[in-house]
């Protein structure tokens, strides 16, 4: 099944919405909470999303160059 570059955005702005909620929600934690592993090798709260920013620093200048180099090109995405 093909997905309409409408769709996809929609989709994509529901869950970028979702994500934000979901991180707002950690501002009245503590930073024992933010910080707090269930085991050793686990993350807490704060790894994980230090671990997406500097993962998002990488990737999305890299899917933004690979949308503007593609055939169709960025403005099918607009």
């Amino acid at each position: 099944m093909k997905q309409s570059s409408q769709e996809l955005l929609k989709e994509l702005k529901n869950i970028t919405a979702q994500a934000l909620q979901t991180v707002y929600s950690f501002k009245d934690l503590s930073s024992e909470q933010l910080n707090y592993r269930t085991h050793e090798k686990s993350w807490s709260i704060l790894e994980c999303l230090e671990h997406l920013n500097l993962y998002g620093d990488f990737y999305l200048p890299e899917m933004e160059r690979a949308i503007l180099q593609s055939k169709t090109g960025y403005r099918d995405w607009e």
